[in-house]
């Protein structure tokens, strides 16, 4: 009597187990969140596709904004640091940063003088670090930006390339989907109608158009990468999508509202529209330190006074005393100042 009893309660036991389990297993299903199925604008129809499942390192990702860290003189690589911090701040968590760097160059001679660079490489979750081959790191950096290698290597096909040159505008109303659909997109420019853009700083592209081109019409000339590859699909209209005039001010251009970034000092502009466009893009002014001071050529109100392309000094008269006092004994009427709010050599 008592083992049947037993029985009886173990068997009731286990029966309210199972329909417990069976009642949190449906409410698991229905509480569950359905999978998601991911897209890619394809780069020949420009159609929205589902993402095949051999590619699901992408369904991950968005898209990658890159950078190429070769080599560069310690005024430019400064600025390092805010370029990885300015682009994780500006894109989507769905988008990834990565960059291409030489390594000897960057551990002997850049990370020891920045310690916030050297936090970003220890272990970012969203930095994706490439280390460029020892052989390709005495290339001219025009020449790796044509290379199959550097291209095959991006990690996604949605490819945002930046530099130091400029900077992203955190109250920027455009959106990064406004770019999307385009086979590439860089700054306002006067070539071409206005298609494509300057993309000498920063530019969208897609990475398999990119590739094709190089397979197709392997560079056999001098031209900076942009050039090379716009030359080409300018030429082939039908078949490779590029930004009209619209999209590239969108993307880096003055115009009335905040553009998705700016680029260079933007030496043209009056006095007046620099300052409001700084107002609206501050960050601009972190890569470029004395950008609206009247004392500092490439940031003048009128460049033709003040703006020489590609120098590295500047002589100014001395006006009056308390300038001279402050600078010391000076036996001149000039002085000989130099600045960094310009555009590096090339």
């Amino acid at each position: 009597c008592i083992a049947v009893s037993f029985a009886v309660a173990f068997l009731t036991q286990s029966l309210l187990f199972a329909t417990y389990f069976h009642q949190s297993a449906s409410n698991a299903d229905k509480n569950a969140v359905p999978a998601v199925q991911a897209f890619v604008v394809d780069s020949k129809s420009h159609d929205t596709v589902p993402i095949e499942p051999s590619r699901q390192l992408e369904t991950v990702m968005e898209g990658v904004a890159v950078s190429v860290m070769l080599k560069a003189p310690k005024w430019f690589h400064r600025r390092y640091t805010v370029m990885l911090h300015n682009a994780l701040a500006n894109f989507p968590p769905s988008w990834k940063i990565q960059v291409f760097y030489n390594d000897k160059w960057l551990e002997k001679d850049v990370l020891p003088l920045h310690p916030g660079l050297r936090k970003l490489k220890s272990g970012h979750d969203r930095i994706i670090w490439t280390q460029i081959p020892e052989k390709m790191t005495r290339w001219k950096p025009k020449d790796i930006m044509k290379s199959v290698w550097l291209w095959e290597n991006m990690k996604h096909e949605n490819v945002f390339l930046f530099g130091g040159n400029g900077a992203l505008c955190g109250n920027t109303d455009v959106s990064l989907d406004t770019f999307l659909g385009y086979d590439y997109v860089g700054a306002p420019w006067g070539a071409y109608g206005g298609k494509g853009g300057d993309g000498s700083s920063h530019s969208f592209r897609h990475r398999s158009v990119m590739m094709e081109i190089l397979k197709e019409h392997p560079p056999d000339d001098g031209d900076q990468d942009y050039k090379y590859f716009l030359k080409h699909m300018v030429k082939d209209s039908t078949k490779y999508k590029v930004a009209d005039r619209d999209a590239t001010v969108a993307f880096g251009g003055v115009s009335d509202g905040t553009p998705f970034l700016l680029s260079g000092t933007q030496p043209n502009l009056n006095f007046t529209t620099r300052e409001s466009i700084l107002f609206l893009c501050p960050e601009l002014k972190v890569i470029f330190p004395s950008l609206h001071e009247p004392t500092c050529f490439g940031a003048h109100p009128k460049p033709e006074i003040a703006e020489v392309p590609y120098a590295h000094s500047m002589t100014y008269p001395l006006k009056d005393a308390s300038i001279s006092f402050a600078l010391g004994d000076v036996s001149s009427s000039t002085v000989s100042m130099n600045y960094h709010c310009i555009r590096p050599m090339e």
